[in-house]
Formats: structure tokens, sequence, C-alpha cells
């Protein structure tokens, strides 16, 4: 009887130990997930805006020699065909 409480109160603290083992990482680690997921979110959002200017950088030649084009032809605008 004497060595099966031994083992049980060894079990407890054991199980004591891991959990405060535990509670310590997920108190050291949390803030550092957190903040990873906040920058690679971020990174993302940029990224998105990054790609949408450069994206728009490309098309503004295009559009500006479009509407220089649509300035040189007068009268075959809609409103001048009625």
């Amino acid at each position: 009887m004497l060595i099966s409480s031994g083992v049980i109160l060894v079990a407890i603290l054991l199980v004591i130990f891991i959990l405060i083992v535990t509670a310590v990482l997920v108190i050291l680690l949390t803030p550092r997930l957190v903040s990873e997921l906040r920058l690679r979110s971020r990174a993302r959002h940029d990224y998105r805006i990054a790609r949408g200017t450069q994206h728009l950088q490309q098309l503004q030649g295009p559009l500006s020699q479009l509407k220089r084009d649509i300035q040189a032809r007068p009268g075959q605008n809609k409103g001048d065909q009625a």
C-alpha cells in the first residue's frame, strides 16, 4: 500500500509539473505567435496593395493613349451620333 501511494504521489507531481511547464510555454509563446500572425497579415495586405499599384501603373500608359484617341476623334462619341 505504501508503494502504490508513493507512485500515485509521483504521478500527481509529474502531472502538476507538466501543467506548469505547459502554462509557462503558453504564456511565453502566445505573444510571439500573435505578433507573427499580425506581421504575416500585414505583409499579405502590403503585397496586395503593391500588386494593385503595379497593375495600375502598367495600365496608365494604355489608358492615357486610349483617352487621347477618344479625344482625337470628334464626332464619333456617343453624344455626337444622334
